[in-house]
Order: C-alpha cells, then sequence, then structure tokens
C-alpha cells in the first residue's frame, strides 16, 4: 500500500509518521487490498483548545474511503480513524460478497 502523509502547521515528526503508517497498514488484512492512502494531520483550533485532526482518504478496489477524526493527541486521532476505517471496509466488504452471492444464483 502506498501512504502519501501530508503534516501542516506542525513541525513533521518521523515516530508520528511511522505510528500513522503501521496503523494504516494493519487495515491490509481485512480482506480488501488497499491500494493506497493519503494522510493529513494538523492542528485546528476551535477556541482556547487545540485538536489534532487526522483525515485519511484510502482506495480500495471500486471504493474510495474517507474518514476525518479529532483527538487530543494524533496518536488518539489516528486510532479513531483506523477504527472508522476498519468499520467501513468491513461494511463494503460484505456488501460486495452479498453482491456476488445474489449476482451467482
Amino acid at each position: 500500500m502506498k501512504i502519501q502523509t501530508q503534516v501542516v502547521g506542525i513541525p513533521t515528526d518521523d515516530r508520528l509518521i511511522g505510528f500513522v503508517e503501521r496503523k494504516l497498514g494493519k487495515l491490509g488484512g481485512l480482506g480488501r487490498p488497499i491500494l493506497q492512502a493519503q494522510v493529513t494531520l494538523r492542528k485546528e483550533s476551535g477556541g482556547p483548545v487545540l485538536d489534532k485532526v487526522m483525515e485519511v482518504s484510502v482506495v480500495v478496489p471500486g471504493r474510495q474511503l474517507y474518514t476525518r477524526q479529532r483527538g487530543q493527541t494524533f496518536e488518539a486521532a489516528t486510532e479513531k480513524a483506523v477504527d472508522t476505517l476498519r468499520s467501513q471496509i468491513t461494511r463494503y466488504k460484505g456488501r460486495n460478497a452479498a453482491g456476488r452471492r445474489a449476482r451467482s444464483h
């Protein structure tokens, strides 16, 4: 899987990028090959608190999946994003399997 990461408005942290890539890499074991992922990490101010935001767009065969998650840390936002993408991939995989079974009968 090709992962393209963009870090906006904060210093680039190789440790953080490695963490994000490891977490996204685990999604490949869900039965749908992930062709590529585009990740944006940035801080977003919403009043006195700065939220860390992770946006991820993932391409699987025939579909593009997207999530935007906030957290107190980038690691927390990454965990939420990976959980959301895992659910989306599982749901999409289930729909495709049902469609293939219906066509084969």
